[in-house]
């Protein structure tokens, strides 16, 4: 077709997608209308139902409530017929209150019997005491003092041991030091081991670069004669003899090495000799550490193990270091008991006067104490005599049994009171709850009388066939759209192309 008609037929189909467009809108927007108005009755319907259901739960409620109600009744009258007994309860409170000064005399006569016969029992116990530990003390001191005889030389024997020990550890010392100087030695002589081997395996690559290179040059060498014959012709003269005949000229090789490769090979052997150069001066500067460490191991063994074979140095300087470590660990075992000996004596010095005056106030506290029982027993025997007098006047036997049945009574009261009042309480709170209750009921009752009972199955099923009808109108929308956008851009390129039709004619025509 034609441009021109192309375009009037692009804006034709143009003008047919955007009027079925609008018309989905319509749709569309009708759609939401009656979805949101569809909404608003599900939700009145949704809501009669609840109003429904929790009216039932609220007559069960009501039940449930009207025969606790009863129950809490039922529990008041039992509560309110205990009024006579509270009564009863309360005059023998007030007669047991009254009786309760009675009582004070006796808890002073029996709390002043209890202190005498506990001071009683006190001085009888510190009689026994200073019994017991006068015995006790005489058999220590005479104990400490055979002791203290028995510890009188420790103090020379501590000298003696000292000496040995230092002894025992100045050589100790040394042979650690000749066994340290022998492992260090050992890596000293690993560290050679090490480095001649470095040696070694540069001077092989040295020598075998050495080879290559002799080889590569006296190829190059040798084959120089062919690449001179390459440049000769007959009747020219040879720049190496100046003849003009060549009978027999050497053909060059196309595996000989060149200059450059003679060259490469040459740098890195002389590389590799300094390589092995510097190998050679570590390995030598190495041995003479070596030869110098196990000489002065030598003269060490000489003064610590005379006569001792070098090879077996090593052994003999373990098998010394530990037996020196086992005798001086026995020694110092035997110091520190020597230690404490000398510390024990030194407590035996102030614990033996001390042992004797604590002796002496053992001594004193037995009279004391045998004057003292004396006193308290004619006292006690006057405060219970007082005491049985006062006993037979009274109910109880003290003052604490008469509080206590006074605290029981007052407990039982108590407990009536507390029952009288929880069941008022307990009936005020039913009728409260039952009130709440019952104004519930009618506002339910109201809601269900203002509402309808909808069919909510249906609503809902109308609802879903609306979601599918807006699913389809979308789906319709976007592809209209998608035709719309595609048909603007060929109308936009159609325009343009006769646009540049256009120009191209004036063109044509000048």
């Amino acid at each position: 077709l034609p441009v021109t008609e192309v375009s009037g037929l692009l804006e034709r189909l143009l003008e047919e997608d955007r009027s079925a467009q609008k018309n989905l809108d319509a749709q569309l927007a009708e759609i939401e209308a009656q979805a949101e108005q569809l909404a608003g009755l599900l939700t009145k319907a949704q809501a009669y139902r609840k109003a429904a259901a929790d009216l039932k739960r609220k007559e069960d409620e009501q039940q449930q409530q009207l025969l606790q109600l009863a129950k809490a009744q039922s529990a008041l009258e039992t509560a309110q017929a205990t009024l006579p007994q509270q009564e009863a309860l309360a005059k023998a409170i007030t007669e047991a209150e009254l009786l309760l000064p009675s009582y004070d005399a006796l808890d002073a006569k029996v709390k002043e019997l209890a202190a005498v016969l506990k001071n009683q029992a006190a001085a009888q116990t510190a009689l026994q005491s200073a019994d017991t530990l006068s015995a006790g003390l005489t058999a220590e001191i005479t104990r400490l003092k055979e002791e203290h005889s028995a510890l009188a030389e420790v103090g020379a024997e501590k000298e003696k041991l000292t000496a040995r020990r230092q002894q025992d550890a100045d050589r100790a010392e040394q042979l650690r030091t000749l066994l340290s100087d022998l492992e260090t030695l050992d890596a000293q002589q690993l560290l050679l081991r090490q480095k001649q081997a470095a040696y070694l395996k540069a001077d092989a690559e040295s020598s075998r670069l050495l080879q290559e290179y002799e080889t590569k040059n006296k190829a190059f060498l040798h084959e120089q004669a062919g690449i001179l014959a390459g440049t000769l012709h007959e009747g020219m003269p040879c720049p190496v003899c100046g003849s003009r005949n060549h009978p027999a000229p050497a053909s060059a090789s196309e595996e000989a090495p060149t200059e450059a490769d003679v060259k490469k090979v040459k740098k890195e052997y002389e590389k590799a000799q300094k390589v092995t150069e510097k190998a050679s001066a570590e390995a030598s500067r190495h041995h003479g550490i070596v030869t110098t460490a196990e000489d002065a191991i030598l003269r060490q063994a000489a003064q610590l193990l005379p006569d001792t074979p070098a090879e077996a140095i090593r052994e003999t300087v373990q098998i010394q270091a530990l037996t020196l470590a086992a005798r001086i660990r026995q020694l110092d075992g035997a110091l520190r008991e020597i230690g404490q000996k000398l510390q024990r004596k030194a407590t035996l010095d102030t614990l033996i006067p001390r042992k004797e005056e604590a002796l002496a106030d053992a001594e004193a506290n037995r009279t004391a104490a045998r004057e003292q029982i004396a006193s308290y027993r004619t006292a006690a025997a006057e405060l219970e005599k007082q005491t049985a007098q006062l006993r037979a006047t009274l109910r109880h036997s003290n003052k604490t049994e008469a509080e206590a049945e006074k605290a029981a009574l007052q407990l039982q009261l108590n407990q009536l009171k507390k029952a009288l009042a929880n069941a008022e309480a307990a009936v005020n709170r039913g009728k409260e709850t039952l009130a709440g209750i019952q104004s519930a009921m009618e506002q339910l009752h109201k809601q269900l009388e203002e509402g309808t009972d909808t069919d909510t199955d249906a609503l809902e099923a109308e609802k879903a066939a609306l979601l599918t009808r807006k699913v389809a109108v979308t789906a319709k929308q976007r592809t209209l759209h998608a035709r719309i956008t595609t048909n603007e851009a060929a109308r936009t390129n159609s325009r343009a192309t006769l646009l540049n039709f256009g120009s191209i004619s004036k063109l044509a025509e000048q």
